[in-house]
């Protein structure tokens, strides 16, 4: 039925209720489950929002410090990763964790793309019509 699973967590409950069903659904298929975390960090800012005389310095440090930024940012993520797939490895599936930085909802599908799972499980927050309308949500772009 289904050979691999992707599932999409950020450490909420809903997400690990997602995580849970994912799990069942790859132990009832004897699935690989993919188990993926997104660091959402926003839009960066352009070029064109910096003064051209400071660009070149503001792009040297912002290397350097995005580089240690990242690193301390997507440890909780990292944490979400392996919690599941500690879980899914104790039931005796094989797992495959991934982080990625950028738009939720845009890293999900270029994962999806790139693994082609039979199936994508992600958690949804519930948040009604009109919320949903607002803010987006990650399930319908997804």
């Amino acid at each position: 039925m289904f050979k691999k699973i992707l599932v999409a967590t950020d450490g909420s409950r809903r997400s690990e209720t997602a995580a849970d069903m994912a799990i069942s659904l790859a132990k009832n298929c004897n699935a690989t489950l993919l188990v993926l975390s997104v660091l959402d960090v926003g839009s960066p800012r352009t070029a064109m929002d910096i003064d051209p005389d400071v660009y070149e310095e503001i792009k040297e440090d912002n290397l350097v410090i995005s580089e240690e930024v990242e690193a301390e940012r997507i440890k909780p993520e990292q944490q979400f990763v392996s919690r599941i797939r500690n879980r899914a490895e104790s039931e005796g599936l094989s797992t495959d964790g991934m982080i990625r930085i950028g738009d939720t909802a845009e890293e999900i599908l270029a994962c999806a793309n790139e693994n082609s799972p039979d199936m994508i499980v992600v958690g949804t927050h519930g948040r009604g019509p009109l919320a949903t309308a607002v803010r987006g949500s990650i399930v319908t772009k997804v």
